[in-house]
């Protein structure tokens, strides 16, 4: 995926599910965004396997973003959220999961999980917007740097 200029014109973005197509770029974004991310590999694993599900955000036909869960019987497990560093505060990652929580639900998923760092205020902002409530923690969950995890919910 090449760059993306923060000046970028972006006049409308589409979610849809993930492909392998979209693997390379996805690890990309994913790389750029985590300091463990995910592989190619294991971003393509994803896209065979019927208990993931993966969304992408694209616009102009670049992949800007992507979310995805983990489906364990009526509940899902979000593992990755992820926007492009030139798109940030543009939606992206409200969009990408709002529509991933609309897929999870015609799936069958009741209830959703997520841990996120305790630091990560703009990403607990946006999942306490989404209905999201605060469970718990998980001292070091994190490594690189070394931070809790707080737990949330979405029943």
């Amino acid at each position: 995926m090449s760059d993306i200029l923060p000046d970028m014109k972006c006049d409308a973005v589409n979610v849809r599910i993930m492909t392998e197509a979209d693997v390379s770029s996805v690890a990309n974004i994913e790389k750029q965004c985590f300091s463990e991310p995910w592989s190619e590999n294991a971003f393509l694993a994803a896209t065979k396997d019927d208990n993931y599900i993966f969304m992408v955000a694209e616009c102009n036909g670049q992949i800007v973003g992507m979310a995805g869960i983990i489906k364990s019987f009526d509940e899902g497990d979000v593992t990755n959220v992820a926007t492009h560093p030139d798109m940030r505060g543009r939606g992206v990652a409200r969009k990408v999961l709002s529509t991933l929580f609309e897929e999870a639900l015609s799936q069958g998923i009741t209830s959703l999980t997520l841990e996120v760092r305790q630091h990560n205020v703009a990403a607990i902002k946006l999942y306490e917007s989404l209905g999201f409530i605060y469970e718990g923690k998980r001292p070091g969950f994190y490594e690189n740097p070394k931070e809790d995890a707080l737990i949330y919910w979405r029943r």
